[in-house]
């Protein structure tokens, strides 16, 4: 659609930044990595995808292009050295209402970047986020600027 490409045609991203907002690097990162984390937009890993980053193409196409704002797909399709084509289609993006994240991604998802916000027990604190749904006492959180804030304003 073409809001993605207006926002993320970026072929030589220049920064972190940059690189999260690069269609052709984030491609190029999903086909060589096998998670895309933080360290898949850093200056190394931009230099190390470069030369697949420069073999992504985009294009703006249908169904995608006229289902926009209301489904955010898209396909790619894969041109191996043999010349074979795959091509893998999806209506709606991952994570979004439709095909949301499983328990499992999103609690991986939230002590990745937990850990990259430098909270050291990731899962005390997701065990505890967790026992909410359990109608329990409130496990005591780790003792972090931001829950000792949470704990005067609120008496928790």
């Amino acid at each position: 659609y073409a809001a993605a490409l207006d926002v993320c045609d970026r072929s030589l991203p220049q920064s972190d930044y940059e690189a999260k907002f690069s269609l052709q690097h984030c491609v190029a990162a999903a086909l060589n990595r096998e998670a895309i984390d933080f360290a898949a937009f850093t200056g190394t890993a931009r230099a190390e995808l470069a030369a697949l980053r420069e073999r992504v193409t985009l294009r703006l196409a249908e169904p995608y292009a006229s289902a926009y704002p209301y489904a955010w797909g898209s396909a790619v399709t894969v041109i191996t050295r043999g010349g074979e084509r795959l091509t893998v289609r999806r209506t709606h993006a991952k994570g979004d209402p439709e095909i949301p994240l499983s328990p499992v991604e999103l609690i991986a998802k939230a002590r990745m970047l937990m850990n990259y916000g430098g909270v050291h027990e990731a899962d005390r604190l997701i065990d505890a986020i967790l026992a909410l749904s359990d109608d329990s006492v409130l496990p005591p959180l780790p003792e972090m600027p931001v829950f000792l804030a949470v704990q005067q304003n609120f008496g928790v």
